[in-house]
């Protein structure tokens, strides 16, 4: 028993621990999954919104600078520049020249010259905005005045600018300034003048990217992470270390060294490329349309340090929770060992000396934790105490044996003497059960017959009550879901008629919109042939008029973007206001069609809450029914079990009095075999005195010593 109970309490432990640990190792494994996927795909989301977030300032800045180019080249003063140094050079004869004569002959300046505030605003011009070098040509391709000496007079064999007076516009390859120390970028426009088709020049416009490599130095994203430009190539352009550190001049226009790594997609990708120092995540964004690409760099070790931090601490709290849980185990197991098994170990040492006969044990019944264990040591104790009472009475009832079996002899001679009355006795008893099990018979046939009509009707009954209760139901449901349609239907109806009212009031306020854009137009019209006046009245005044022509002309544009503006918004407004005399004709046809189901579904709920109210009346009438077929099949059971009952009553009566008319007739030949049998019987006594006098009972259970004697 010992060796059981210690195996059952080792076999509890080991199973509570291995489940506790396949428990607490299978949450802490998924929880570590879970949040380092979710801190990983955190830390790509961030460096996607840092690489989308610089690409798009490095886009605003390259369309600026193109803006800004574009803008010089439609200025009066350029246009009219460009015209004087083509008259200039058909007057001179420079067309008839071939190249190296003519750089010869502009080997000083290397420029036909022109309007000296004009070339002092260029230079002027270059020191105050992000461009490093400005010139323009005129149509043949000679240089006519710039920022400073350009290195060439002749510019038409040059491909940036047979490319920009044929297509308009030419942007070159970046290119190293080593003056700047940065890259730098070409933007060539072709210079046009009005009501004239072919190009009237060219302006070059050279900005550096330094601006752009402070920018991107000075933006400390954290983490060690750093932000680059590259091309399609996968050339560096610009640079930036994190922390603040600046690129290596001699790294601009060289490929990266894992440029073939690196995802260079139409979209922003996500890739991990190994690093100097381990492996790093690389987020890549496209700019300008696809031409350069904002690279974000950070190490994967830095970026995703948060995942294994928190991955460490969930594995942290899980054996801390696996130890909580043996230490719970460790305390129920010494709970159950207190509580149940010592008990029940007691009890298996009373059952033992109770099976070697000692009913002299006693049982303690003390509170334990357990009520069944309270209860079986309570049942043992119940049956020690039956034991005992059951071995004195066997004894008792011994000694009764003995004196019944001289008692018995006596009475065998009487039992002699009545044998022969009650043989002629049960003969008649026989004849008169005969005629009474026949009746009995018939009437409990009746009574099955009856029986089984009365289950019919009541299963019938039934039936109808739990249909009638199933139609009752789905009409009530039915109904309840109907008035919810009805209500929803109602507010709907009312949201409709709201917002109808509301694309009215849309469609005033356009209306007011489209009379605002009106005068804005008009207004704009205005100002741009004021700008034209002044512009006539600026050419007229001559050289002094200049720099009031410009101003002029940053007018006419002005009010050429304000119409522009104002036909957009007006477009706008009429599309807007199509729209909303669309929207607004839907909300009255849906409005009317809500108010249609509304009152087919009042109609519906109706017809179906007559419906409930019948099927609840024929439930009534069908329960009524129910319930008198069950009191009447109740009624015939009760008889036809009484019936039952009376038939075999009689049937046993009439054996009974068959048996007794037989063992009349042998109760004398079997006299002396019961005097025989007392005999036997006081032996039998004797023998079962001896056997329980091996049985130990308490002392004031013990029988008196008078009667041990007489035993």
């Amino acid at each position: 028993m010992s060796s059981r109970t210690q195996q059952l309490r080792q076999s509890f432990l080991l199973t509570g621990s291995v489940s506790a640990l396949v428990l607490v190792m299978g949450f802490a494994l998924l929880a570590s999954r879970s949040v380092t996927r979710i801190v990983e795909r955190q830390a790509n989301e961030r460096g996607q919104d840092v690489a989308t977030h610089v690409a798009s300032l490095v886009g605003m800045y390259l369309q600026e600078r193109r803006r800004e180019a574009e803008a010089l080249a439609r200025s009066p003063a350029v246009v009219r520049a460009a015209l004087d140094g083509s008259q200039q050079a058909i007057s001179q004869r420079l067309p008839q020249l071939d190249t190296p004569t003519l750089e010869r002959m502009f080997t000083q300046r290397h420029a036909l010259g022109g309007d000296p505030d004009l070339a002092a605003y260029l230079r002027d011009y270059t020191q105050r905005s992000e461009f490093a070098e400005l010139f323009f040509t005129e149509r043949h391709g000679y240089s006519v005045l710039g920022s400073k000496r350009t290195s060439d007079f002749v510019q038409s064999d040059e491909e940036w600018w047979r490319r920009a007076a044929a297509d308009g516009i030419y942007e070159g390859t970046p290119r190293y300034d080593s003056s700047a120390a940065a890259v730098s970028l070409e933007h060539d426009v072709a210079i046009r003048a009005p009501r004239v088709t072919a190009a009237v020049g060219v302006l070059k416009a050279v900005f550096a990217l330094d601006r752009l490599s402070k920018l991107l130095t000075a933006t400390d994203v954290g983490g060690g992470a750093r932000l680059q430009v590259v091309d399609a190539q996968g050339r560096l352009l610009i640079g930036g270390g994190g922390g603040g550190g600046g690129p290596n001049p001699s790294d601009l226009l060289h490929p990266i060294s894992d440029a073939a790594l690196i995802p260079r997609l139409e979209r922003a990708d996500t890739a991990t490329v190994p690093g100097p120092a381990g492996e790093e995540l690389v987020v890549t964004v496209p700019v300008d349309n696809g031409k350069w690409w904002v690279v974000f760099r950070q190490p994967k070790a830095t970026a995703y340090a948060a995942a294994r931090t928190t991955a460490a601490s969930i594995v942290l709290w899980t054996v801390v929770l696996f130890g909580t849980t043996l230490a719970l185990l460790f305390a129920f197991w010494r709970r159950l060992n207190r509580r149940v098994t010592e008990p029940v170990k007691a009890a298996g040492a009373i059952a033992s000396r109770v099976a070697g006969g000692d009913l002299s044990v006693t049982v303690v019944t003390e509170r334990t934790g357990a009520a069944e264990v309270g209860d079986l040591l309570s049942s043992v104790h119940t049956m020690v105490v039956a034991l005992r009472r059951l071995v004195g009475a066997i004894r008792t009832a011994a000694d009764e044996a003995a004196a019944m079996a001289t008692e018995i002899s006596a009475s065998t001679e009487e039992m002699s003497a009545s044998t022969e009355e009650m043989s002629a006795t049960c003969q008649d008893l026989t004849k008169r059960a005969a005629e009474q099990a026949q009746l009995v018979r018939a009437g409990a046939d009746d009574a099955t017959k009856i029986l089984q009509i009365a289950t019919i009707l009541a299963a019938g009954a039934e039936d109808s009550v739990r249909r009638n209760t199933a139609v009752a139901d789905v009409a009530r449901r039915n109904k309840e879901v109907l008035d919810e349609s009805t209500e929803h239907l109602a507010k709907l109806a009312e949201e409709v008629n709201r917002g109808a009212a509301e694309a009215e009031a849309l469609a005033r306020a356009s209306s007011e919109i489209q009379k605002f854009v009106t005068q804005a137009k008009a207004v704009a019209t205005q100002t741009n042939m004021l700008a034209l006046n002044a512009a006539i009245e600026a050419a007229r005044a001559g050289p002094q008029g200049r720099g009031f022509a410009v101003v002029a002309d940053e007018v006419r544009k002005l009010a050429s973007v304000a119409a522009a503006g104002a036909t957009e918004t007006a477009d706008t407004v009429r599309g807007v206001l199509g729209r909303v005399q669309a929207m607004r004709d839907r909300l009255t046809q849906l409005a009317h069609g809500t108010d249609v189901a509304r009152g087919a579904a009042q109609t519906a709920a109706q017809g179906l809450g007559t419906v409930a109210a019948e099927a609840q009346a024929s439930d009534v009438w069908g329960r009524e029914i129910a319930k008198m077929a069950g009191e009447m099949r109740t009624l015939v059971e009760e008889i036809s079990a009484r019936l039952g009952s009376v038939a075999q009553g009689t049937e046993t009566l009439l054996a009974s009095a068959q048996e007794i008319a037989a063992s009349s007739e042998e109760q004398s030949a079997s006299t002396q075999e019961i005097a025989s049998s007392a005999n036997q019987l006081a032996e039998a006594a004797d023998k079962l005195t001896g056997a329980v006098k091996s049985f130990r009972l308490l002392a004031d259970e013990e029988p008196p010593p008078q009667q041990q004697a007489a035993d």
